[in-house]
């Protein structure tokens, strides 16, 4: 996203994946295909776009499986935050135990959670059934003791661990028409989501915004361009 605000021509390439029991010959195959997709949106770009999202299933023979265009699946973490409040006593008591904390310790937590959220909502097609999200889970580093501070006179110190419901996106998955990247990653797809580096206004707003009471404080628009408002006094004219 940084490069395509800057101008350059941007691929964001994310491997959806469930587990960090990988195949080498899977990821081989995965990074073989997303090499020539690369290349092959590299070598036809199109003028559009500003930055290509593209999601990879990590499957048996994703090398043979379909790319397609996809629009871009629309969901929300309505189920809560994706982190959890650590609260002070259990952030002492993970201080202690931070000595004989590793890294493979974190990643099998990560992937604990990402097996038991995908056993809740697996959606039943023979491939794994993917959270679509264009960004790949970075790899958790090893926690650091935090610095020792005196206890602010005002406010408590709280710190957060990484606790994502992707029951969520799974739902979301389920609840959406087939052609969206979550679509097509649960069918064992890669997906390829051509994107404008903005936030691009809703269009069919247009006109005075008046306050009242009784109001919804919006004008609506009508037929032909024209506000519902406008419309009604032509009519009256009449």
């Amino acid at each position: 996203m940084e490069a395509a605000v800057c101008g350059a021509k941007s691929i964001a390439l994310s491997y959806a994946f469930f587990d960090r029991n990988h195949d080498a010959a899977i990821i081989s195959a995965a990074s073989a295909l997303s090499t020539k997709l690369i290349q092959h949106l590299w070598d036809h770009w199109d003028d559009r776009t500003q930055l290509y999202s593209v999601n990879v299933p990590l499957v048996e023979g994703v090398g043979d499986r379909k790319v397609l265009y996809t629009d871009m699946l629309q969901n929300t973490w309505k189920s809560g935050s994706c982190f959890q409040v650590v609260e002070q006593q259990q952030q002492q008591q993970q201080q202690q135990q931070d000595v004989t904390t590793t890294e493979e310790d974190a990643q099998a937590a990560e992937s604990s959670i990402r097996t038991q959220e995908a056993k809740i909502a697996r959606l039943g097609s023979q491939a794994p059934s993917g959270d679509g999200s264009t960004n790949t889970t970075p790899n958790p580093t090893t926690p650091q003791r935090a610095p020792e501070h005196p206890p602010h006179a005002r406010y408590t110190h709280k710190s957060f661990k990484w606790a994502p419901l992707f029951k969520d996106v799974y739902d979301s998955v389920e609840a959406s028409a087939p052609g969206n990247d979550g679509w097509a990653v649960a069918q064992g797809y890669t997906s390829v989501t051509p994107l404008r580096a903005n936030f691009m206004h809703v269009g069919g707003f247009e006109g005075e915004i008046k306050l009242g009471a009784g109001s919804h404080s919006t004008v609506a628009q009508g037929k032909g361009g024209m506000t519902v408002e406008d419309a009604e006094r032509q009519s009256d004219d009449r």
